[in-house]
């Protein structure tokens, strides 16, 4: 099963995952036991899902719904969810107070995938790990890159944190602001993806793979 996300909403409420009280968690609906209504022409319905997960292996890519933004303690999962912030911002951030940047740090202080990598065991062959990575079934070569962002509102209200603006109150504020609709790996020419990427179109595995069966699965 190929499955690209969005797989759930907020990626850190480990009821989407598992037990969901709407009844459609993620992993319910793909073993069959769901309990979700459906409502179509006046008829409800009662959805499960189906049983898939227990006879098929899952391989994902990632949707901006499986980061999670800055980490706080504080706030609802849906604020922080909503309040990623760019890598090279936190760092020049984490200068001007003269803070030791580590992994955890970096990854507390803008965005992360850490609840998706720890429920998934997906192939490690990439300089991004289970981020973005490429496997083999058969005839079959599957290539998964992460190529997703954050999304940001079009709304140019004084207030809105937009894809086009910042809002009044953080103009001078900058700790505050989205950077709008920033894109969380980098793809573009000469990054580790970019260049990953080409090498795995270029190789062996990817070029003997059925012409017809060759996947490259996007979430946008």
């Amino acid at each position: 099963m190929f499955f690209a996300g969005d797989l759930v909403n907020v990626p850190d409420r480990a009821s989407e995952w598992f037990d969901d009280n709407r009844g459609n968690a993620f992993f319910p609906t793909l073993q069959g036991r769901a309990n979700y209504s459906l409502e179509k022409n006046g008829v409800t319905t009662n959805y499960t899902g189906g049983e898939l997960i227990q006879h098929a292996p899952l391989f994902g890519a990632i949707g901006n719904h499986e980061v999670m933004g800055r980490w706080d303690g504080e706030s609802s999962l849906n604020d922080q969810f909503n309040n990623s912030y760019l890598r090279a911002a936190a760092a020049q951030i984490a200068q001007q107070l003269n803070i030791t940047v580590s992994q955890d740090w970096l990854q507390d202080n803008s965005f992360n995938a850490n609840t998706y990598e720890e429920i998934f065991t997906l192939p490690q062959n990439s300089p991004g790990g289970e981020l973005y990575y490429a496997v083999t079934f058969g005839d079959l070569r599957l290539v998964v890159p992460y190529i997703t962002n954050m999304w940001r509102t079009p709304s140019l209200a004084k207030h809105a944190k937009g894809r086009f603006r910042e809002s009044d109150r953080d103009l001078k504020n900058p700790v505050n602001w989205g950077y709008g609709p920033h894109i969380f790996e980098p793809i573009k020419r000469g990054s580790l993806q970019y260049n990953w990427l080409k090498s795995e179109l270029e190789s062996r595995e990817f070029q003997q793979a059925e012409i017809l069966d060759s996947y490259l699965v996007l979430s946008l």
